[in-house]
């Protein structure tokens, strides 16, 4: 049986696909000019919105971080003229401006825990709790800053005398996967369990620290 062959005269009598395709294309075009303006305009508009939008939050986290460091040279300045607890009182409103103004910036939520911990060294321990949940929230238990945050919490209680919420947060502390402050939680857990009368525990904290952190000063003390 014979072959149904196309032959090259054929082939240029065929329309060209893409010549095709393009006429139409550009029939469309003519037919609905106003749309294509309109679409063009939206995608600009789009750009333009976003541009500035990646701008003003690059301006807006300058902005945090260069606020951050002068409420941080106003305390170091007040903490070397007065005292911690003054100093707190000196910059306690810039901070809570940072936080209102700029809460929402790397620097902003990274001032919560800053402020936390000035309010240790200032002895207002209730703040303190307050900016370290805060800064739990926004960071997490598991985040690089997670232990420091843990750490200030139970510091927090542990000076309000609340051994038990300590203990809780001490705890989170040495059973984490985290090292940083690890040896300091089990020291301190060491401590409150024997304030609390869990002689028990208070040793196998000890033991834990000892064979854990050999190096560190806090298993030195332990010995």
């Amino acid at each position: 049986m014979a072959k149904n062959r196309v032959t090259r005269k054929q082939l240029l009598n065929e329309p060209d696909e893409f010549i095709t395709t393009a006429n139409r294309a550009m029939n469309w075009a003519r037919e609905n000019t106003r749309t294509l303006v309109v679409g063009g305009c939206v995608i600009l508009v789009v750009a333009a919105l976003l541009s500035i939008f990646s701008y003003n939050r690059q301006a807006r986290a300058e902005a945090a971080e260069t606020r951050l460091g002068q409420v941080l040279a106003k305390y170091q300045t007040a903490v070397d003229a007065k005292d911690p607890v003054a100093a707190l009182e000196e910059v306690r409103g810039d901070l809570d401006e940072l936080s209102a103004s700029y809460g929402n910036t790397s620097a902003g939520r990274l001032s919560a825990v800053i402020y936390g911990n000035i309010c240790i060294a200032g002895l207002d321990y209730d703040d303190a709790v307050t900016q370290y949940e805060k800064s739990l929230n926004h960071f997490g238990p598991a985040s690089s800053l997670g232990n420091v945050i843990l750490n200030g919490l139970a510091t927090a209680y542990q000076q309000k005398g609340d051994y038990n919420q300590a203990v809780s947060y001490y705890k989170q502390v040495a059973d984490g996967s985290g090292t940083v402050l690890k040896d300091a939680a089990l020291f301190n857990l060491g401590r409150l369990y024997g304030q609390l009368g869990q002689a028990q525990d208070s040793r196998q904290a000890y033991d834990r620290l000892a064979a854990e952190f050999p190096q560190s000063m806090y298993a030195k003390l332990v010995k």
